[in-house]
């Protein structure tokens, strides 16, 4: 189980830049070279004892000294981007919504263990199902049009 204190030791977190930097040298990396590299997805994946960790989920254990209870979100959409103020530790349905081209799915779908497409919306602080659809297209449909009446609804209210 790896530990703060070991990630402290091994690694630097920069949280403005979102870069981490070898403390230590290791068989292959100086003290001081920047730690990870691009993997699947664009993701920053950086290896300690034999695992390899995604930066971003390093970057919170770093900082908040626990692990993230959901999914590491990057608000802007960049998997390369771990600047802290990037990062946000959400439910695995919101990191879903906030895709952009980089899932299979459009924003607010995903594929059940059924294998329909769940929609899913955020409003007034909680998840909102839409409902499971046969088609990908049919839910996309249903994703924009639930957003589009959530976003009236919240112009609309001023209690929102």
């Amino acid at each position: 189980m790896l530990t703060i204190e070991k990630v402290r030791e091994w690694l630097l977190y920069l949280p403005d830049t979102g870069e981490f930097i070898w403390r230590k040298d290791t068989y292959r990396m100086k003290s001081g070279d920047r730690a990870g590299s691009v993997g699947e997805g664009g993701y920053v994946r950086i290896g300690l004892d034999g695992v390899v960790y995604q930066a971003g989920r390093l970057a919170w254990f770093y900082i908040y000294g626990k692990w993230p209870e959901g999914d590491i979100d990057h608000e802007d959409q960049q998997p390369w981007n771990n600047r802290l103020s990037n990062l946000r530790d959400v439910p695995r349905v919101v990191n879903a919504q906030n895709r952009k081209g980089w899932g299979k799915y459009p924003k607010g779908v995903y594929r059940d263990r059924s294998g329909r497409f769940r929609v899913m919306i955020f409003f007034k602080g909680k998840h909102l199902s839409l409902g499971t659809y046969g088609t990908v297209d049919e839910a996309d449909q249903v994703a924009q049009a639930g957003r589009a009446k959530r976003d009236l609804i919240q112009r609309n209210t001023s209690d929102w």
